[in-house]
């Protein structure tokens, strides 16, 4: 089930997928935060697994006193230096960067367990559905300090429009349709887990024989505004974004199965036949504007380590 799509990225789909999927909302990584310390957890060490360019890595690293994000993509990797070499400032609360590795996801948390470095937090943003879960959990179990935390968590719909944009539900719909049908036949089984909001993500307790030190009475699991429908108030938990039609089209171009979509279908890819730039052209007449806004549902996974 190892994920292709994303590890053979170039430089140019990497700086795409970094602008395009955009950094991850600051009340996700408050209730990540709130929700460790209030278990115990200590904020010594960050582990990023999957990665990409750290589109979650920076926000929630200045929590911690050490970073490290590991993805198998060279590409995603060197962007995720290239922003922090950038940087103004430090990423990390000791003013640190965060250090980034192109590797494996199991070997490589070993490997810094090896090393001596216990692991506080581990995250993994829109990835765990790619992983080797039985040889995850294992290295997880094995690296993670007692009061640890895993936190997983994605977003099973690809945009999410807002209650007040005429249409909403019906153009939200459509892009659901695009990853649900339109693109269907280019599913891999990390998408379809992505796709059912995790319900049958492997769980540590799965595993044969489970991993020891994580139990399901230390689980929770937690959803926000599931397909555009606002679970609290008038607003996306992860927050309003005012953008436009054609920037959230971007955004759904980073998406594995549109890519393999336009790869098996090269000679219709990027032309009024490309199932995204229909899926989207249905959208703009649904809305009937350009000026948007938009917002993500989420589903947060969290495991403690005793």
């Amino acid at each position: 089930m190892e994920e292709q799509t994303f590890r053979a990225y170039s430089q140019k789909q990497a700086q795409a997928y970094l602008s395009g999927r955009g950094q991850d909302n600051e009340n996700l990584f408050g209730v990540i935060c709130e929700h460790h310390a209030s278990t115990g957890g200590h904020f010594g060490t960050l582990l990023d697994l999957g990665c990409g360019p750290g589109n979650s890595t920076r926000p929630i690293a200045k929590h911690f006193e050490r970073a490290y994000g590991i993805d198998a993509s060279e590409a995603m990797i060197a962007t995720g230096i290239e922003v922090g070499r950038n940087a103004v400032d430090g990423e990390t609360k000791t003013g640190g960067k965060v250090e980034y590795k192109v590797g494996r996801v199991d070997e490589d948390t070993l490997k810094l367990k090896e090393e001596g470095i216990e692991i506080d937090l581990i995250i993994a943003g829109m990835a765990a559905h790619w992983f080797d879960l039985p040889k995850f959990w294992e290295a997880a179990g094995r690296a993670l300090k007692r009061g640890g935390t895993v936190a997983l968590w994605q977003y099973p719909s690809l945009a999410c429009f807002h209650p007040s944009m005429p249409n909403a539900m019906e153009a939200t719909a459509i892009l659901n349709r695009l990853i649900e049908v339109d693109t269907g036949e280019f599913e891999k089984p990390g998408n379809r887990i992505c796709r059912e909001a995790y319900h049958n993500l492997c769980m540590p307790w799965d595993v044969s024989p489970p991993v020891a030190g994580f139990s399901r009475e230390g689980f929770k699991r937690m959803e926000w505004d599931r397909e555009g429908k606002l679970s609290s108030g008038d607003h996306f938990f992860l927050g309003d974004k005012a953008t436009t039609v054609q920037l959230v089209y971007e955004g759904i171009c980073t998406s594995s199965m549109v890519q393999r979509w336009r790869e098996g279908n090269p000679q219709l890819a990027d032309t009024d036949e490309d199932v995204a730039v229909k899926a989207i052209k249905r959208v703009r007449e649904l809305i009937g504007r350009e000026e948007v806004i938009a917002g993500r549902d989420c589903v947060l996974l969290l495991f403690k380590k005793s």
